[in-house]
């Protein structure tokens, strides 16, 4: 298999080279950070109206006039129109001769002072699907595959990017584009190839290896290998051409091997949408995940309530706090639209979409070049992030579900990924959410963090072998294995000294149970106890319920424990708290994480007081300020969207004095005002008034 990563090196080497040139010249792109994507995937149908208004002038304009201060527009689409004057490939016929969409816009938005990214198709392509079927993705069985494998009766299958398509058109496309236009950057989509069984990847890997696939990883292998050659040679056609033209492709950041390739990285979130109801918390999660790179990020989204070019949109509010929650992140709103067929732009969609970047650029200058203030660490084994849109979603739950938890339990987070940690002792407790075994080097990392005084929260399956059939931080989280519960459910039975503002009866919590008991100095927090029986046996309809069983008899093992460990903490929680809180909706389970955590006195520099969970804080350093980001958004009960702004009257605010200096803090946003007292330890400051978002700054010590 090592012949597999041969090809392509050369590329590698000079796709390198050009980094440190692009990463000179990349500030804009994580400065200008009201963005619109503008979808333009058109047909050529309705030849009477097909791009006959089109205006540059007035179509920049309506742009401007919403605050919108760089722009994905379109090179190429999905139906492989060309909007631009090429002598490659096929311009749309609704283009008059004399009319270069593309190069007017860029023109005419430059003058402006906006920066245009073209936009770049090129795993979806309907003429190549209908007329070029070779060049397709095959199946073991030769069929043509769409996105994560998917057999696709109607169109938008893959092409193959070890057919000759990437030479014979994209390349020279893409070369063509750079040349002739004075473009910021190259926005590339549809790059996701899959494990391909066409004769183009068969013929590959029988060059390379000397004998067909042996296995289904074999050609899963030989595709990511292709995808980095496929984006290595469209960045080096670029870069040769102009090193200073900033380039990525959407989902940039999802297969970390990439991410020193490109430019920038970027991922779609879609809160809001009706087909996505976790999208609230997945796209905090990617965030989060983006955020480990050294890069500027997007988060392209829509203002579509069912999709791309769904013409209908969201409301204002919802698309606000989308837009809030990406900027207090530090993140570019790419928020996505679509042109109509003749050319225009909706100047009401785009008097609501001002309406949002003029709140949002009001706070942009304390989320432009701010990273992090460091609390709570969330570990994370490697995962896929896009997983959500796959076949076996679940696999996020127990991140997304600890995600969810900290931020509405008002615990700042960071996630930390295996093989990229940082420097553990600025957090001052780490959370590990049913991750599985670890790493030798992460359990030596973790090991030397509590020995040295830090603090874990520890979950379900985490650090445990199933080779070795025990934890591999057994000495530090105090616990012997004894085995697995022989029920698929179980129920806490928490002690009074974790069970603060939860209810002192038994919590149901639908996930199987480690079998432990405390090793010698750590102490029982709460019992595990079993169902009464298995809830899958026949018997349990008669408790009207066939996944769930009322409580039975005490087991013999512990559902919490208690350790300490050199100057730290460890608690261990037998059970996936973190995956059943979000997969089974048991809001309790939340209570008992945050209630485990303030039992290791992990203490917070900063604390919303008395709020509701509509109040998510994200804390950001920049220029030795603290800056405390306020996002209030409430979701409606039925269509899990933002369809009203309810504001907060007398809102609380306290901060360590150990963390901040004795100054007045400023205050951006929504907030009318405040009051300040202080305490022996901290100051209090209590807005009159929290809308959307708001920020609070003060001077760091």
């Amino acid at each position: 298999m090592k012949q597999l990563i041969k090809n392509g090196l050369t590329i590698v080497v000079l796709a390198l080279a050009f980094l440190a040139n692009a990463q000179s010249s990349n500030n804009w792109f994580g400065e200008n950070i009201r963005r619109i994507h503008m979808d333009f995937h058109t047909l050529e149908v309705a030849p009477e109206v097909a791009i006959k208004s089109f205006d540059a002038k007035r179509y920049i304009q309506t742009l401007r006039d919403a605050e919108v201060n760089s722009l994905v527009t379109f090179a190429k689409g999905h139906h492989g129109n060309c909007y631009y004057n090429t002598q490659i490939g096929h311009k749309h016929s609704g283009l008059p001769a004399e009319t270069d969409m593309l190069g007017e816009i860029v023109e005419e938005g430059q003058k402006q002072g906006m920066k245009i990214l073209a936009y770049y198709s090129v795993g979806w392509l309907t003429p190549i699907e209908l007329n070029q079927p070779e060049w397709m993705e095959r199946d073991t069985l030769g069929r043509k595959m769409g996105t994560s494998g998917s057999l696709n009766e109607t169109g938008w299958n893959q092409i193959c990017l070890n057919s000759p398509y990437l030479e014979e058109m994209v390349l020279p496309e893409l070369k063509e584009i750079t040349s002739n236009y004075a473009i910021d950057a190259v926005w590339i989509d549809i790059i996701e190839n899959n494990a391909c069984y066409c004769q183009w990847c068969r013929a590959k890997f029988e060059e390379q290896n000397g004998r067909p696939y042996a296995s289904h990883e074999e050609a899963r292998l030989l595709a990511s290998d292709t995808r980095y050659e496929a984006v290595s040679k469209m960045i080096n056609t670029v870069k040769e051409i102009k090193p200073e033209v900033l380039i990525s492709y959407n989902t940039a950041g999802r297969d970390p091997r990439l991410v020193p390739l490109v430019d920038f990285c970027s991922i779609e979130t879609h809160p809001g949408a009706t087909w996505h109801q976790e999208a609230w918390t997945h796209s905090l999660l990617t965030m989060k995940y983006l955020e480990q790179y050294d890069k500027p990020w997007e988060s392209t989204t829509s203002r579509f309530i069912h999709g791309w070019g769904g013409w209908d949109d969201q409301t204002t509010e919802n698309m606000l706090a989308v837009a809030s929650r990406i900027a207090a992140h530090g993140g570019v709103i790419n928020l996505g639209d679509q042109t109509y067929p003749s050319g225009e732009l909706d100047g009401e969609i785009y008097r609501k979409i001002g309406d949002v970047f003029q709140y949002i650029e009001k706070m942009e200058s304390q989320s432009i070049g701010a990273t992090s203030y460091p609390q709570v660490g969330l570990f994370a084994t490697p995962f896929d992030i896009y997983a959500i849109y796959g076949p076996n979603p679940g696999q996020l739950d127990a991140y997304m579900g600890a995600a969810k938890a900290l931020v509405d339990r008002g615990w700042h987070f960071d996630l930390i990924l295996e093989g990229n940690l940082p420097e553990l002792s600025q957090f001052k407790a780490i959370v590990l959410p049913d991750v599985g075994a670890i790493s030798p080097s992460s359990q030596e990392a973790l090991r030397a963090y509590v020995a040295q005084g830090g603090k874990l929260l520890v979950t379900g399956n985490s650090t445990f072998d199933p080779q070795k059939q025990t934890f591999e931080l057994a000495d530090v989280m105090g616990v012997n294995f004894q085995g697995m519960s022989p029920y698929s459910v179980g129920y806490l039975d928490l002690k009074e000294e974790i069970s603060d503002g939860l209810r002192k009866s038994l919590l149901l919590t639908p996930g199987k149970f480690f079998e432990v008991t405390p090793k010698e100095g750590a102490q029982s927090l709460g019992d595990h106890v079993y169902p009464l029986i298995e809830p899958k046996a026949e018997e349990l309809f008669f408790f009207r319920n066939a996944q769930l069983s009322p409580p039975g008899k005490k087991s013999s093992s512990a559902g919490i424990v208690s350790h300490r460990y050199g100057e730290g903490q460890v608690v261990y929680a037998a059970a996936p708290i973190f995956r059943v809180y979000l997969a089974e909706d048991q809001w309790y389970l939340k209570g008992v994480a945050d209630n485990l955590l303030k039992h290791m006195d992990v203490t917070r520099d900063v604390e919303v007081l008395d709020a509701p969970q509509s109040v998510e804080m994200y804390l950001r350093q920049k220029d030795g300020n603290l800056v405390i980001n306020l996002v209030n958004y409430f979701l409606h009960k039925e269509t899990n969207q933002v369809e009203d702004e309810v504001p907060l009257y007398d809102l609380t605010l306290r901060v360590s004095k150990q963390l901040v200096k004795n100054d007045k803090p400023k205050i951006f946003g929504s907030s009318t005002g405040y009051t300040m007292e202080e305490t022996t330890e901290d100051y209090l400051i209590t807005l009159d008034q929290l809308d959307m978002y708001a920020q609070v700054v003060f001077a760091l010590q």
